[in-house]
Parts: structure tokens; C-alpha cells; sequence
């Protein structure tokens, strides 16, 4: 059958039109197609390649351990994360192991546990008497014993981690939010209360503190330096302090009361894990430092620095207001330890008063 001219010139022209539009929607495509795949790529290169995070999974406050239990691992693009982020081979340092090879984690409050493959001798935190009981006291960590509860202390292959600051869930573990603990407690550390020193109004459990003295003419001394605050009831706070501290509280506890316009005071330290302790500046007596001098229960390193610390310039501006109030002295201070062993009656019996109360129980 014959065509057309006309008819063949229109389809010819169609056909190229075809041709050519499918030509340029293949150009467009295969330049988009390279735009993407390059811009992929770049975003590919600047990420950076996957690595293995970690994040807490609590929140942790600023001296808290870490331990295992405490942080889960994630999967992110390296440029996504700090540059000091924690890694695979970093993490297992942070672990709290035995000398056994047992991990602690982190249970309830203070306390820790460590799990046995079988139902053990020890204290447990569960009903199948696997999981057990680990506490922590001034001479370090241990296990008590079902039968006696007798404490077992034991021994951990590295010096715990701490928490340098506060830190919240899902906050990324860096190095330089964590540090080694400094805590290493001495065979002479013990738990001492008082009720004479004025408290910060936002003062907590496991806060640290300086304890500091006043004097009536505006001199400051720093007493105690980072001391952590073990316990509080009302106005009474707990403390685990050195033989030679103790020495320090009591001399100056002595010369706060003998000066009625004096402070005895604590303040708070603001992030206790980044932040040094301060240098003490209170010197003591005469009398305490001869006392220091021959006491067996002040490690040899205390006695010596204790004897450094006895500046006689410092005594000098001390002894300068104390004797302001020599004729009043003697009435002072008995006031003052009357009035804190009456403080410390209260506490007690505000104390056992709260653990005695009845437990409210509901009936289903």
C-alpha cells in the first residue's frame, strides 16, 4: 500500500523525536545518576567509616565508677562522635574485674555485684544465688558471707574509673570525661561525724567538700580538703577521714568554739571528678602537732607532711584571735561540745526513729 509523503514525513519526524528525547532523558539520567553516586560518595568520605561507640545507658553523676553494665555499644559514622570517643579496645580498661577475672557491675545505691556460676557462699541480690552482694567500705570492696557476714575483701586488677563529671543517658563515653580513681584509702581512714559545721543548703550524699574555718577577722583557712560526704541526717554529716584529718577537725573544731564570732563551714566542690583538691591552709596547735608527732596511727607519709604543714606564721594570725577570747575561751568551748552532744543525741534518735517506723503495706 502506497504511504503518503506527507504521512511518512510526519512519522519520520516522530520517530526522531522519540529518538531524541529518549537521548536526552538518557544524558539527564546519566549525569544524575553521577551527581548522586559522587555526592554519596563525598557524604560517604566525610562520615567516615563506621566504628563502635559507646553510650550510658544511666545516668552517672560526677566520681560515680564505671562498670560494666552501665554502657551499650552503637554503630556510627566516625565523623558522628568525638574524636576522643571511647573504642573497642579502649572499653575493656574501663571494666572492674577481680583478681579472678570477675566483672563487678553496678546494683542498687552503692553497692555492686559480680555474677558466679553457681549458687555461692556469699550474699546474693537474687533468688537463684548467682548474683553477688559486693559493697564497698573505707578499706575498699567485699563480699559478705551467708553465715556470719563476715567481710571478704577482695582485690581488683585495676584502679577503678570514674565519672569526672555528671553525665546522662545516652550521653557518648569520651576519655576525657573519664579518669582513674585517686581514692586510695589507708589502713587509718575512719567514718567520723559532726554536727558543729554549717552545711550548703543543697548539700548531697557523695558530694565533696572543703571544710574551712573563719575567723573573726575575716581570715580563711582551708581545714579538710575534698572530703566525700558519706551520709547526712538533719545537720549531722559523715565523712571518711585520716587519722591526721581527724586531728585537723578537732583542733580547729576546739578554736571555732573558743572564737564565738568564728564559721566553721563546708562548701561544695562543683564537678568533683575534674576538679583537684585544694590545698589545705590551717595549720594546728602546738599541742596537736607534738600529738601528731609520736601517735602510731598516723602513717609515716601523714606525719610528714602534717609537720611541713606547721607554718608558724599561720599559728601566729590563729593565735592573734584566739587570744581575743582567752578570758571566754574555756566557757565557750564547753557550750560548744555540749551543745553538739545534744545535736548528736537528736540525730541518733531522729535516726531510729526512721528505721523503726511501720511500712506501710497494700493488700491486693
Amino acid at each position: 500500500m502506497a504511504t503518503n509523503p506527507m504521512q511518512r514525513k510526519t512519522r519520520n519526524s516522530f520517530l526522531l523525536g522519540m529518538i531524541i528525547t529518549l537521548l536526552v532523558c538518557m544524558i539527564i539520567g546519566i549525569v544524575c545518576y553521577f551527581l548522586i553516586a559522587t555526592k554519596n560518595k563525598k557524604e560517604e568520605e566525610e562520615k567516615g567509616a563506621e566504628v563502635i561507640a559507646y553510650v550510658l545507658n544511666q545516668d552517672v553523676k560526677s566520681g560515680d565508677e564505671i562498670t560494666e553494665g552501665m554502657f551499650t555499644p552503637i554503630t556510627v559514622y566516625a565523623n558522628t562522635v568525638p574524636s576522643n570517643y571511647v573504642d573497642e579496645a579502649q572499653i575493656s580498661a574501663l571494666k572492674m574485674q577481680d583478681e579472678e577475672g570477675n566483672t563487678l557491675y553496678k546494683g542498687d545505691g552503692d553497692s555492686f555485684y559480680m555474677i558466679q556460676s553457681e549458687r555461692s557462699i556469699y550474699k546474693t541480690i537474687d533468688e537463684e544465688g548467682t548474683k553477688v552482694l559486693i559493697k564497698k567500705d573505707e578499706h575498699g570492696y567485699y563480699k559478705l558471707k551467708r553465715s556470719n557476714e563476715e567481710k571478704e575483701y577482695i582485690k581488683l586488677l585495676e584502679v577503678p574509673t570514674v565519672a569526672k563529671i555528671d553525665m546522662y543517658t545516652n550521653t557518648v563515653l569520651t576519655l576525657d570525661a573519664l579518669s582513674k580513681s585517686d581514692e586510695f584509702l589507708t589502713d587509718d581512714v575512719r567514718m567520723v561525724e559532726y554536727n558543729m559545721i554549717t552545711l550548703p543548703t543543697t548539700i548531697d550524699v557523695d558530694d565533696y567538700i572543703d571544710i574551712r574555718l573563719t575567723l573573726p577577722n575575716g581570715q580563711d583557712f582551708i581545714v579538710i580538703s575534698k572530703a566525700k560526704v558519706i551520709s547526712i541526717q538533719d545537720t549531722t554529716i559523715g565523712l571518711y577521714l585520716s587519722e591526721e584529718e581527724i586531728l585537723m577537725m578537732n583542733s580547729a573544731m576546739v578554736e571555732a568554739y573558743t572564737m564565738t564570732a568564728s564559721n566553721f563551714y563546708a562548701i561544695q566542690y562543683v564537678e568533683a571528678g575534674n576538679q583537684t583538691m585544694a590545698k589545705t591552709t590551717y595549720t594546728p596547735t602546738e599541742a596537736v602537732k607534738n600529738l601528731i608527732d609520736y601517735d602510731p596511727n598516723i602513717v609515716a607519709t601523714a606525719r610528714e607532711v602534717l609537720t611541713n604543714r606547721f607554718d608558724p606564721g599561720v599559728r601566729t594570725y590563729i593565735d592573734g584571735s584566739t587570744g581575743m577570747y582567752a578570758m571566754e575561751a574555756k566557757t565557750n568551748i564547753e557550750a560548744g561540745f555540749q551543745e553538739q552532744i545534744e545535736k548528736a543525741k537528736e540525730a541518733r534518735e531522729s535516726y531510729l526513729q526512721s528505721i523503726a517506723a511501720p511500712v506501710e503495706t497494700t493488700i491486693e
